[in-house]
């Protein structure tokens, strides 16, 4: 059985986040321009080849992504219906909450700690295997805890 290929362009993800694109086809290599779309044609063998953009640095992007996941619509309108107040500014703005959220997310990349307040909870929970910071970010209404019983008397403690 004989098979004649068709004259299609195979789209082949590129991984690299450099401004150089190789063609995994031919092998050729091109510089990108900053204004080129994410789908890229090889000048020399035609392969389409869908390219990430060159992106910020990890600690923003983990960011970005983190914020992107969390639904702070849902969390104003929790905050407005139990008239959840922050300090004297009264119930927060998305925005507020928002920046709120950002700042913690950092200080927790800085410092590999997890961190929150005002229901805001960021989770440091460990590194990746390139040493970046996981990050959780939720919005608690409710938690206790951590507490446990001390052996010398048999009290209860709370953190």
């Amino acid at each position: 059985m004989n098979l004649k290929l068709i004259d299609m362009p195979i789209i082949i993800k590129n991984t690299l986040e450099n401004r150089t694109q190789a063609c995994p086809g031919c092998g050729s290599v091109w510089e990108l321009e900053p204004q080129e779309s994410d789908l890229n044609e090889c000048p020399v063998c035609g392969v389409a080849i869908e390219t990430r953009k060159v992106t910020a640095d990890p600690k923003t992007r983990t960011i970005d992504a983190v914020m992107e996941e969390l639904d702070f619509e849902k969390i104003h309108r929790t905050m407005v219906a139990l008239d959840w107040q922050w300090r004297h500014e009264g119930v927060p703005s998305i925005e507020t909450i928002k920046e709120c959220a950002r700042k913690h997310l950092e200080y927790a990349w800085e410092h590999k700690c997890s961190t929150g307040s005002g229901g805001l909870w960021v989770e440091y929970e460990g590194e990746t295997e390139d040493d970046f910071p996981m990050l959780r970010l939720s919005f608690e209404v409710s938690w206790a805890g951590p507490c446990w019983v001390r052996k010398k008397d048999n009290s209860m403690q709370y953190a």
